[in-house]
């Protein structure tokens, strides 16, 4: 049985090459103003069922409250919905293989922003362009803006990204 777009885990399986473990859908109001989509679920996503629990999440609640914003007023998934393992980043195949998914999530949430986090959701939907040189810029593209940010993670591994980061975040608010 699956849960719906409010996130869970779901016992449904994933087409695509990491569709081994739990399955990951994004959760949050549809529709919404912004959704927010990270690069695959970790340890702590895949045990819960919920994007965005574990170290990262709480960066990201911290980033989200500079913004003004609260959790349940975003919708938040990810490019994968399976974790990969060694959470390493998935690769082209894996990541087409979950687009249909994350599509549908997206339309679902109507979000006329997207907050990208990280480069591999970078990559994905505006791949000619570089999170270190273009991170808080806003994109237009299709009736929508797209924010390329650093992922919430970044600053647990490098400090000096989570200053940036959290600028970006700040900014925000202007949009």
């Amino acid at each position: 049985m699956e849960k719906g777009n409010d996130g869970g885990m779901s016992t449904a399986t994933c087409s695509c090459p990491l569709g081994t473990g739990p399955v990951v859908r994004g959760e949050g109001p549809t529709p919404c103003r912004i959704a927010i989509i990270g690069e695959a679920p970790g340890y702590h996503e895949a045990r819960t069922g919920r994007p965005f629990v574990g170290p990262a999440g709480e960066e990201l609640a911290l980033f989200l409250s500079l913004a003004g914003l609260r959790r349940q007023d975003v919708y938040i998934t990810n490019i994968v919905a399976c974790r990969p393992p060694s959470n390493r980043v998935p690769v082209a195949i894996e990541r087409a293989a979950c687009r249909p998914r994350l599509d549908a999530e997206l339309a679902a949430a109507g979000a006329k922003i997207l907050l990208l986090l990280g480069a591999t959701a970078l990559a994905d939907f505006l791949p000619n362009v570089a999170l270190g040189l273009y991170h808080g810029v806003a994109f237009r593209r299709e009736g929508q803006i797209l924010v390329p940010m650093y992922h919430p993670a970044a600053g647990l591994h490098q400090e000096h990204l989570r200053g940036l980061a959290a600028d970006d975040w700040l900014h925000l608010i202007e949009r």
